[in-house]
């Protein structure tokens, strides 16, 4: 095999690899609440979890499964209390936190 045909069989892996997990990534939201601690999202692949710590800060939890599983986070500040005065609005397309 030349130098080019394996570059461009690499490219091509490559090609097939995000064309395959952007399909993945495509999440539309079917609903949304206020919670105590951030927004809960139910989207069409799974559910999320937004949840603001403190202005400008925000620890977010994805996951495709029916339910979030109970990890610990890798968000190196302790978490004490979680942000109470926000708001949550939609404005068109968007949801505004």
């Amino acid at each position: 095999m030349t130098r080019s045909s394996t570059i461009r069989n690499y490219f091509a892996v490559l090609l097939l690899l995000f064309f395959s997990f952007s399909k993945l990534c495509n999440a539309q939201v079917k609903s949304y609440h206020k919670t105590n601690f951030g927004v809960s999202f139910i989207l069409n692949t799974g559910k999320m979890n937004i949840y603001l710590i403190k202005d400008g800060l925000a620890e977010i939890k994805y996951t495709f499964l029916e339910k979030l599983p109970e990890k610990k986070s890798l968000v190196v500040e302790p978490v004490k209390s979680y942000l109470k005065n926000f708001t949550v609005k939609e404005d068109k397309d968007d949801i505004v936190i």
